[in-house]
């Protein structure tokens, strides 16, 4: 009698009922797993299993998600990683796309696209007392975060409707920037849309975390007086008609 064969049919047999084990394993009963290692995550209302399934609310710190839902890529597991279809739709806030969790600690997204009011996390940008508005649209082929840092970025983000909403109210146009990953570290283009300030400029992040962005500004509508004073504040005008324009910091 040849073994090797019942033991290949055996092996597969297991793997097919230990996936299935898996697969159907209520989420609910997951999360209390792992709860005590969610720290800083609040999540309301779970259903279905660990491989499909649904959350009306997950909050990560101080950010909301609503009408989160995933679906697991089997064939995922056999590369080392977890990759879940996810989708999530809310008041002010949507996306979709691929969240893939690696071996190493690493999270990624792929191919995903998302919205966010910019007035629900202006907070994080450091930039009080203004306040900012409109609308972040994101189209990342890959975004990858590792040991809490972003170490990889492919896409273009665009700032539809700028504004600011204080101290003082004022139109601004549109911005994109487009993303690119490099050896150095992650490199964006700066451009304007055409509106009443002309922008463009470099941004870089590097592994340590410390960004820094060149550039220039100006305002094309020149009997705009507010917007003309507000730019000059910035430093002086080149022979060009620009101001140019320099941060840097550390995330």
């Amino acid at each position: 009698m040849k073994l090797k064969p019942v033991v290949k049919y055996i092996t597969l047999g297991l793997l097919a009922y230990i996936s299935f084990l898996v697969a159907s394993f209520p989420a609910e009963q997951a999360l209390s797993l792992v709860r005590s290692q969610l720290q800083g995550v609040y999540v309301q209302n779970i259903a279905g299993t660990v491989w499909r399934g649904r959350i009306a609310k997950l909050q990560v710190g101080d950010q909301v998600f609503e009408q989160v839902s995933w679906r697991a890529q089997p064939l995922s597991l056999l590369m080392g990683r977890l990759q879940l279809d996810v989708t999530f739709d809310g008041v002010g806030r949507s996306g979709e796309g691929i969240v893939s969790l690696g071996a190493d600690g690493s999270v990624s997204l792929e191919d995903f696209q998302g919205r966010v009011a910019l007035m629900d996390i202006d907070h994080l940008l450091g930039i009080a007392p203004v306040q900012l508005g409109g609308l972040i649209d994101v189209e990342f082929d890959e975004l990858v975060w590792r040991d809490k840092q972003v170490v990889a970025a492919d896409g273009v983000v665009h700032w539809r409707g700028a504004e600011a909403t204080a101290p003082m109210a004022m139109k601004l146009g549109d911005f994109n920037v487009v993303l690119t990953t490099e050896e150095s570290g992650i490199k964006g283009v700066v451009k304007d849309g055409g509106g009443v300030i002309a922008l463009d400029g470099v941004a870089t992040l590097d592994p340590a975390g410390n960004y820094q962005f060149k550039g220039h500004i100006a305002a094309r509508d020149k009997s705009n007086r507010m917007l003309a004073q507000g730019i000059g504040a910035l430093g002086r005008a080149g022979a060009d008609g620009r101001v140019a324009v320099e941060y840097a910091g550390k995330l």
